[in-house]
């Protein structure tokens, strides 16, 4: 594997790969107790966890990801936020009837890695400093976009929009449809076509003992209008947006303003 900034992998292939990074990280972390003075492993726990080590190494090693036990330069270069995160995201997108799910990780110089989960493959993107919230934007298939012609705003149980995120196939967009509907017909109307998408952006703080929570984005797109969604505990609000004010709000949420 040369310095890929973008690699498609089987998800099994990418399980085999997080073990094997979590391995390297607990031999280090037994070096330095052995260091200390700490006892040593139990001999048989860690010829299991070798045995399991070897049983992926051959597809990891054809795939270009370790070679000679170690990962590679390629690895490397590719995974470089994955290995050293400041800060991580969720990114959870309900299209209609179907769910996708990509997780992000920063690193303090702000390279980004990204995997991301289509329809069909599983995506592992190294991203460059200062373009993630364009990559976001392109994950979520927002072009431009104008407010629609109201200033009004609507508050919604929170349960409406957590329904459509995490199990789209239960959600009630036609519920939901009622509720929306003297304030934003239009909404209203692709809802009950089944043509819409609503997506939520969680991020994460990282330390080295512990991940801090900062919040969320979410927003509720159809062809007929963009809605933020202020979450408020058990009532959100629905506000409209326009794609530059979406981008100010993605570039604030994933602190590339900072």
């Amino acid at each position: 594997m040369k310095d890929a900034r973008r690699v498609s992998s089987r998800e099994a292939d990418w399980d085999a790969l997080q073990g094997f990074i979590d391995d390297e990280h607990i031999r280090a972390a037994h070096r330095r107790l052995l260091e200390l003075g700490a006892r040593p492993p139990d001999p048989r726990s860690m010829a299991d966890r070798l045995d399991r080590m070897s049983n992926c190494y051959e597809r990891l090693q054809a795939n270009g990801f370790i070679d000679d036990g170690r990962l590679t330069r390629g690895a490397r270069h590719l995974l470089e936020a994955y290995l050293n995160p400041v800060q991580g995201f969720r990114l959870e997108l309900a299209i209609s009837d179907r769910r996708y799910e990509s997780r992000i990780w920063v690193a303090a110089n702000h390279v980004g890695f990204i995997e991301e989960r289509t329809r069909i493959q599983l995506l592992l993107r190294r991203i460059h400093p200062g373009v993630l919230p364009t990559v976001i934007v392109d994950m979520l298939g927002i072009g431009p976009r104008r407010q629609i012609d109201t200033d009004a705003t609507l508050d919604v149980p929170t349960q409406y929009i957590t329904d459509l995120i995490v199990s789209p196939f239960r959600g009630r967009p036609g519920q939901f449809a009622e509720h929306v509907e003297s304030t934003f017909p239009t909404v209203a109307a692709d809802l009950r076509k089944n043509r819409w998408s609503c997506w939520m952006l969680s991020r994460l703080d990282i330390t080295p003992d512990d991940f801090v929570g900062r919040g969320s984005l979410a927003a509720l797109d159809t062809p007929s209008a963009l809605l933020g969604v202020e979450l408020r505990g058990k009532n959100s609000r629905l506000v409209p947006l326009n794609s530059q004010r979406l981008w100010m709000l993605l570039a604030d949420g994933l602190g590339v303003a900072s």
